[in-house]
């Protein structure tokens, strides 16, 4: 299968880019994680349900599979339809975790001073054995990791979305930019997802990088997730 565009093929709503590039997502309106540039040759492995996206192995990691629309692509003469492909491109749901509150330690009861002087013949201790103070279960120390950035310059404003984990949970996700222009602004989780909307209308085009890292409830701060992009508003 064979990506091509041309001005015929393009409709509002389409992944175009000025510099004649397609913009593929990890899954179907998903964040965008790889370019192909037009004429790229990729093999067609899967369709969504309405045959309207098409799965394909990324050119420059193959073991990953890509999401494209499918009026961007074109099929090589004499190959068959994408209606024997098997189905997919369903976007993950994930879900943040609560991190479990640590219960504090229990005091021992305050000592209301000595009593009485004991008789003759006291007996033994009445507690020679107390239970010993439960111990708090250790600090979480396995930092978060981002594990996609994308960002979706064909609408104004722009599209950042970041996917996060951690084995307790993340609990912010700080989105940083440089280039054209520079700040830095933290994400707003929206369906398991992290998003910011990146004003490409009002602020200078040209060539940003952009980067995310993520934190849990310990503080535990994830390594950086970057992606390059040329910011013009297409809208």
């Amino acid at each position: 299968m064979t990506v091509a565009t041309s001005a015929a093929t393009r409709s509002p709503g389409a992944v175009h880019h000025s510099a004649g590039l397609h913009y593929a997502r990890s899954c179907i309106d998903g964040p965008v994680v790889a370019t192909l540039a037009v004429d790229t040759r990729v093999l067609a492995v899967q369709r969504n349900d309405d045959a309207g996206w098409a799965g394909v192995r990324n050119p420059s990691s193959l073991g990953d599979i890509v999401w494209v629309p499918v009026r961007s692509v074109a099929i090589d003469e004499g190959q068959p339809s994408l209606d024997g492909l098997s189905l997919g491109g369903d976007c993950p749901v994930i879900e943040a975790l609560v991190p479990t509150p640590v219960p504090a330690p229990i005091d021992d009861p305050i000592d209301p001073g000595p009593g009485p002087a004991p008789g003759p013949n006291p007996g033994p201790d009445p507690d020679p054995d107390p239970e010993p103070e439960p111990v708090p279960p250790p600090s979480d120390t396995t930092p978060p990791s981002v594990q996609q950035l994308g960002v979706d310059v064909n609408g104004c404003p722009a599209v950042i979305q970041a996917v996060a984990a951690d084995n307790v949970g993340v609990t912010q996700v700080t989105l940083s930019w440089s280039g054209a222009a520079s700040g830095s602004a933290p994400m707003t989780l929206v369906s398991g997802t992290w998003r910011y909307l990146y004003d490409s209308e009002n602020l200078p085009e040209g060539n940003m990088t952009f980067t995310a890292i993520a934190r849990d409830a310990a503080g535990n701060v994830s390594a950086p997730a970057g992606a390059n992009v040329y910011m013009v508003c297409l809208s």
